[in-house]
């Protein structure tokens, strides 16, 4: 066996505890979840001024060709930092660096804004776990509850 492979992500699926049992798949604290509101409107929010003021700025000035190419470098850069770091790296552990390598691919992945390193890596392994279920982050059926209420759910086998 090898010592250096992660834990499986899928948790066994046993009468026990079945594929639809309920699990505990967000924060319950409500100052934490006022704090991880508040945080994600910040860390989503400035962006996107940042773009509009950007796009009113181009619009009345014009953009040069440095606009553009740190526009490019900067989306290549954002979109490796989430598919190769936080996804690859951090979420699947498929290579292994040092640890400035470590803090160089976090950057990468912070730039694209879709929050911290931990955040991203426990959202994705859980869509790993729950994958096709009601449980799954990256599922139509998701939302806050668990799922849609107004929405037909999917028959899940037995």
């Amino acid at each position: 066996m090898n010592v250096n492979m992660p834990p499986p992500l899928r948790r066994p699926v046993t009468k026990e505890t079945p594929a639809t049992a309920s699990a505990r798949v967000t924060v319950s604290n409500p100052i934490l979840i006022r704090r991880q509101r508040l945080l994600s409107l910040v860390f989503n929010g400035l962006p996107l001024l940042g773009v509009c003021a950007a796009l009113y700025i181009g619009w009345t000035r014009g953009f040069s060709m440095v606009d553009i190419s740190v526009f490019v470098l900067m989306y290549v850069f954002s979109f490796f930092g989430i598919e190769g770091a936080y996804h690859r790296f951090f979420a699947h552990r498929a290579f292994k660096t040092s640890a400035v390598g470590r803090l160089i691919l976090a950057i990468m992945g912070a730039t694209a804004a879709q929050g911290p390193v931990a955040f991203w890596v426990a959202n994705h392994r859980r869509h790993h776990q729950y994958t096709d279920t009601e449980l799954d982050t990256h599922s139509p059926w998701f939302d806050q509850r668990g799922a849609l209420p107004d929405v037909a759910q999917p028959r899940l086998p037995q």
